[in-house]
Parts: structure tokens; sequence; C-alpha cells
């Protein structure tokens, strides 16, 4: 009997996990490949708080947050390696989009998120190795940055105490379900083993509805093939001269990885992504995205490609996370965002917190399933 299963071993699972390494349960943790191999490893991986206000997202997932942005360094605290990198962010944009950012750092500011707005001399002294086209205005984030989520991971599974965490590599295919008491009492894998269990977590990101629909559940999600999802995510060779903190500019994300690399992000420019994709149209559509970011950072034009990859994001059906028990199913507890890598240090807290105390935590309110009307699946018999 395990007292809690958490489905995903990515950086949700994860953090949840080492909340909980105290909490005197036992704890399973599932995934179907390495810890932190899928949504995790292929992230852009930026830690910030300003794309829910770019996006047009609700001001209490904003909020949400610009509070959130503390727990990575307190968990870092407690896990003192090379995983968070607050470099700040540097977010150009084109003359006819200034009136916006304007309004979004004034948003920010009054949210307390530090920003400072930049005009078109200030970004050209301060960033003098930039193309920037004319009127081309900016703003600094200076406590944003990346997140090493693969790292993050590995150190947590690292140091998640074996007496009471049992790390799980198998494939999830369906749940007993006690109708009686309406409870998922076990979890299936797909090597015939069945893991009685008190508690069930989902949080296997893109693929979290999918599971959910195997105890009967419905998580409003977009689909994998919804335009949206896909992402394109590549790494590249470091820029000589360097590369010190993101930047984001039009069309394309790009930052300082490990030593010696880059990750660039963004869309395809002309090819509509797929995970289907082969790998050589990935690859071309990688040269494509490359080649726009050049046009702004010329230092750019000297790297080569090392791997790129199609990343698919988390969506949830309005894009605002979801943390909650299911209805009907109060013991199946789902989680599932795409800011997954800037909001897993304070989800992972605030769930494992109303796991041990059966409780509701105020913070995740917003983030309820109930938001959603329910369209419950056929219950799979137990």
């Amino acid at each position: 009997m395990s007292d809690v299963v958490i489905i995903g071993g990515g950086i949700i699972g994860a953090t949840i996990a080492w909340n909980l390494r105290r909490s005197g349960r036992d704890i399973t943790l599932v995934d179907r490949g390495d810890f932190g191999a899928a949504t995790t490893s292929r992230s852009y991986a930026w830690m910030n708080a300003s794309s829910k206000v770019r996006l047009g997202y609700p001001i209490d997932y904003a909020g949400f947050s610009v509070r959130a942005t503390i727990d990575p360094y307190l968990l870092a605290g407690d896990i003192p390696t090379g995983w968070l990198h607050p470099t700040g962010n540097l977010e150009l944009v084109a003359p006819e989009d200034a009136a916006r950012l304007a309004r979004d750092v004034d948003t920010l500011l009054h949210l307390g998120y530090p920003v400072v707005q930049l005009d078109h001399q200030q970004l050209e002294r301060r960033h003098p190795r930039l193309t920037l086209r004319a009127g081309t205005v900016g703003a600094w984030y200076p406590t944003e940055g990346w997140i090493d989520g693969r790292a993050l991971v590995t150190d947590i599974v690292d140091r998640l105490p074996c007496e009471t965490v049992e790390l799980v590599r198998d494939d999830v295919v369906g749940f007993g379900v006690d109708h009686g008491a309406r409870a998922i009492d076990a979890v299936r894998l797909r090597s015939g083993r069945v893991i009685a269990a008190r508690t069930v977590v989902i949080a296997a990101g893109a693929w979290t509805a999918d599971l959910a629909a195997l105890a009967g559940i419905d998580v409003p999600m977009r689909a994998r093939t919804d335009a949206a999802v896909p992402g394109l995510v590549v790494r590249l060779t470091a820029p000589k001269a360097g590369l010190d903190h993101p930047i984001m500019g039009d069309g394309f994300l790009v930052r300082p990885h490990r030593d010696g690399e880059a990750v660039l992000s963004g869309d395809a420019h002309g090819a509509r992504l797929s995970v289907a994709m082969p790998p050589a149209e990935v690859t071309r559509a990688a040269q494509r995205l490359l080649g726009v970011a050049a046009k702004t950072i010329p230092a750019l034009r000297d790297c080569n490609v090392i791997t790129a990859e199609v990343g698919v994001r988390a969506l949830t059906g309005d894009g605002n996370p979801i943390a909650d028990r299911c209805p009907g199913l109060p013991n199946l507890y789902v989680v599932v965002t795409h800011s997954g890598i800037s909001l897993a240090p304070t989800i992972g807290r605030l769930v494992a917190r109303e796991i041990q105390s059966a409780g509701r935590e105020a913070e995740l309110e917003p983030f309820r399933l109930t938001r959603f009307v329910p369209r419950p699946h056929q219950m799979a018999e137990g």
C-alpha cells in the first residue's frame, strides 16, 4: 500500500514528492520513462511571471505567478545546486506594440513585480551588439531567468529518502475504482503490477487528461494536435560573444543553457509543428528560427544546431492551471499547468499541503476543476 502515488516524474510531480518527503507517508513516484525527460526537458524553461500579463491571463493568475517568484529561491536553499539561474530577462517590442508594453509594465509594477521600461536610445546604449529596428522599445525584468528543469528533477530524485519513497519506471494503464467509497484504490501498470493507493496524484503534463480519463474524469485540455500545443525547442552551440540572459524578440526566445550551449524556442515560421514531424523537417524549422533570431542577435549567426525537438505544452482548456481533487473521486488529485517550470516550486508546496491536511489552500482556489462544466466519462469497473 502506498499512501500517495504520484503519476508523472517531471518537475511538478517531483516537487510534490519533495514537499511530501517528511510527511511520514509512503510515496510512489511513477513515470513511464526517465524522470524529468519528457515535457520538463523539452521546455524553454523560462522563469517568469511577466508572460501572464503579456498574454492577457486573468489578474488572479498573474498575481499568483508574481507571488510564486519567491519559491524557486526557497527551494534553492534546500537544493543548492546549479539548477536556478536568475539572470534577468530582456523583452524587445516593435514600435507598434509600445503602448501595449507600457500597459503591461504598469500592471506588473502594481502587482509588485520588478520591471524597468527601456526606450530605444536606452536599449542601444545597454545592448550595442543587438540589431534593433527603428523605434524598438523594451523591458528589463531583473528577477527573471531560467531553470534547468531536468537538473532540478534529477537533484530531487537523488535526494528523496529511499525508505519512504519508491521510484517506479512504468506506464500507467488503468485504475481500480471503489465505487462504494467513491475512491481510487489502485494504480495498474503495464508490467502487470498493481499499486494499492490511498491518494493518487496525476501530474503528467500534456498527457494528464488521457490518464484522468482512465479513471472516468474529464480534465479539459487542448489536444496535443492543437496548433497551440507544439513548440520548437532547439539546443545551440553558444555564441562566441556570450549570452548572459534570456532575450525575447519578434518571433523567438533565446537564453543561455549549460556550458557552451544556448536554447532557442519559438514557432516554426512557415511549417506546422507536430510531434509526428520527421526529424529532418524539425531541423529545417530550427534553422529558420535561428535565422529569424540572428537578425536581432547577430552573434547567433555563428551558432550551430545541436538538437531540435518539438515539445508539447500542457495547455488546459482556458490556459490557466488546474490543481484540484476530482469531483466524485476526492482521493484523486489532478495538477497541470503550462507554466510548470516557473510554478512548480509553489504548486508543489501547496498541493503537498492540501494532501497532508485534506484541506484547501486559498491560493489555489482560482484553479479548481469546478470552474469547468463537469463532463465525466463512464467510470471503469474496479
